[in-house]
């Protein structure tokens, strides 16, 4: 079964995402393991946090002994995880706000959620249904953003239009050196990308009177433990027995991640969720913001890059603190 989904390693046939939880994340002051600076206080950091890891989802077997050292067995067992766990990056160190850092914080996450599957399942339904209002006023002012830098586009400066809509649309989107008529076409995109968003969001009721998508959009995966280790949602690319189009499928690995994580992984996945197969509307994964990589696409990627609709909804209404404190790699946007 071919999904979109969030992802922030090796999106070939999948897209997943890695979390950084914002509240209570630990960090280290420098890098650890090969090569790294190895100071004492950073190397029980993450001498903890990998002995809190499950052996299954990359854990050191036996558990390390937290002395501050960094020798080989604390430098293996990074590597270990790494592997473990799919990362891109596979080379024995954990960098500050790098995607060890991020994944070890992730796992941590994840192990405070209640150990019962049941009361996991209905506790992460429940916090997915909470986001809605939220993921609908993050869409409702990225349309409203979006006709505002239509019409700065259409008349320029002026009395009636201002240039900072434009700007913040660029800065997610990078406008700036197109042609107007090139402009004008991708603004209508994301406005048309952003309406069926909140479409799907506001939902509907079926000549069955069955209520289509809005909070029915969310449903448990279905098949626990079979995705990635850093797989947090997804997208079925086409329906089968058990997996329908019409849902957004979250995994045993968002349980424990605070709110905002869930309501950034709604509005990634919603991109998934209503582009079209036709390769000039698709929305795929080029880049993440977990990495950073996302910073580095061209515009055409941004056009059709989940992460971008997901970022610019999101920052526009709660703002670059929130958005940061979720993915500190992003910092050096303006």
């Amino acid at each position: 079964m071919r999904v979109k989904c969030d992802c922030e390693s090796r999106c070939l046939k999948a897209d997943f995402i890695i979390d950084a939880s914002g509240a209570g994340v630990a960090a280290i002051t420098a890098s650890v393991g090969a090569g790294g600076a190895n100071r004492h206080n950073d190397v029980v950091t993450v001498q903890q946090l990998l002995n809190d890891v499950t052996p299954p989802r990359g854990g050191p077997v036996p558990l390390l002994t937290v002395d501050g050292l960094c020798g080989p067995k604390t430098t293996a067992a990074i590597r270990n995880f790494q592997t473990k766990q799919q990362l891109p990056v596979v080379d024995s160190r954990a960098d500050p706000d790098g995607p060890t850092m991020q994944a070890l914080n992730s796992e941590r996450a994840n192990r405070q959620a209640d150990p019962d599957r049941k009361t996991r399942e209905a506790a992460r339904l429940a916090t997915a249904v909470s986001i809605i209002p939220d993921a609908q006023s993050a869409v409702q002012r990225a349309i409203g953003l979006v006709e505002s830098a239509i019409s700065f586009a259409m008349l320029g400066p002026s009395m009636t239009t201002s240039e900072e809509p434009f700007r913040f649309v660029s800065k997610h989107f990078r406008f700036d050196g197109l042609s107007r008529e090139h402009t004008l076409a991708d603004l209508g995109i994301l406005k048309t990308t952003y309406n069926r968003m909140k479409t799907v969001l506001r939902g509907r009721t079926g000549v069955t009177g069955t209520q289509i998508f809005g909070a029915n959009m969310f449903d448990i995966d279905p098949a626990p433990g079979s995705s990635p280790p850093q797989a947090k949602g997804y997208v079925p690319k086409e329906d089968d027995d058990v997996l329908k189009t019409s849902r957004i499928y979250l995994t045993d690995a968002i349980d424990g991640h605070p709110r905002d994580r869930f309501l950034y992984l709604a509005l990634h996945e919603l991109g998934h969720f209503v582009d079209e197969e036709d390769p000039a509307l698709e929305i795929v994964d080029h880049g993440y913001a977990f990495f950073g990589t996302v910073l580095t696409l061209n515009h055409d990627k941004r056009m059709h890059n989940a992460e971008n609709y997901a970022m610019m909804a999101f920052e526009r209404s709660f703002g670059r603190d929130r958005l940061i404190a979720l993915y500190p790699l992003l910092s050096p946007m303006p």
